[in-house]
């Protein structure tokens, strides 16, 4: 909802009263819960929209932004868990509207909106509500060994991945806001960059879901051939996780055989660049063809 100093974010489940207000000239995020600001809210907003996430924040020549996500459809599931694909985002302005830019800063601004939309164009981003997609089932698991037991159901973005948590710069912002809140880490989504595929399968009588997930890391970006090798802190470049998953804790799935019930199977493969600092140069020089 956007008023004339502030833009609130309200949840739809999960947040357990407390919303996110986000000044509109400073851009501070502040979690309020409105049943002690009753007031805060009652007024009618300027305009409202709805979401299905919030991929981030990020501050531009004009002031902050917010990155959603405005469109999504089921990839498919692991276990009970529901996997979304993005199918739609929208950077929303979050500045006042007294905030102008012209000139040069203006152009520069146009150009940092156009990056942004290409960036988030592209056909490979989920998430997960309730399932750390960012972490493969057996680091979840190692987690739920460690984690303390007041820990273990605080905000999944507490226990993502760092390296495939691709929106982790943007949700920065959120992170910080809600770090010592009780409920409002749900407006952080960890999203992950890669491909998800879920397909159900039979075999003599026993179904269960084949799942396919890749995560791209987060670390050193980069095309092929232009990013090459480790950078001075050893992430490689091209790095890539892929897991397969053979789900019969899926609701869907069923057997015949008793000890295969709620079980999950994973196999993990990791790929990057070469873990040394290296380069490639790129030049149209012919390659002849050895023999």
């Amino acid at each position: 909802s956007f008023y004339p100093s502030t833009v609130t974010v309200e949840a739809s489940r999960g947040a357990g009263g407390e919303h996110l207000v986000i000044d509109r000239n400073s851009g501070k995020i502040t979690v309020v819960n409105t049943a002690n600001s009753a007031g805060a809210f009652a007024a009618a907003p300027q305009r409202t929209m709805s979401a299905h996430g919030i991929m981030g924040m990020i501050n531009l020549l004009r002031g902050p932004y917010l990155v959603l996500i405005t469109g999504r459809e089921v990839a498919g599931t692991i276990g009970s868990s529901t996997v979304y694909k993005v199918t739609e985002t929208r950077v929303v302005k979050v500045a006042a509207d007294s905030r102008v830019v012209s000139g040069t800063d203006a152009f520069d601004e146009s150009t940092y909106l156009r990056l942004m939309h290409k960036a988030l164009s592209v056909d490979s981003f989920f998430f997960s509500y309730d399932f750390d997609l960012t972490s493969s089932l057996e680091r979840q698991q190692q987690k739920r060994s460690d984690t303390p037991v007041c820990l273990a159901s605080s905000a999944m973005y507490k226990t993502a991945n760092d390296e495939f948590f691709f929106n982790k710069y943007l949700s920065e912002p959120l992170i910080e806001a809600v770090a010592d809140s009780s409920n409002a880490g749900v407006f952080v989504l960890p999203v992950i960059h890669g491909f998800f595929d879920c397909k159900h399968v039979i075999i003599k009588g026993t179904s269960f879901n084949y799942v396919l997930v890749t995560r791209r890391g987060r670390k050193r970006q980069g095309t092929r051939y232009f990013s090459r090798g480790a950078d001075e802190d050893g992430n490689v470049s091209n790095f890539a996780e892929t897991e397969q998953i053979v789900d019969f804790a899926a609701s869907n799935a069923a057997s015949i055989n008793r000890e295969l019930e709620g079980l999950q199977m994973s196999y993990v493969q990791l790929r990057g660049s070469i873990p040394i600092v290296w380069a490639q140069v790129i030049n149209m020089r012919y390659v002849p063809t050895l023999k």
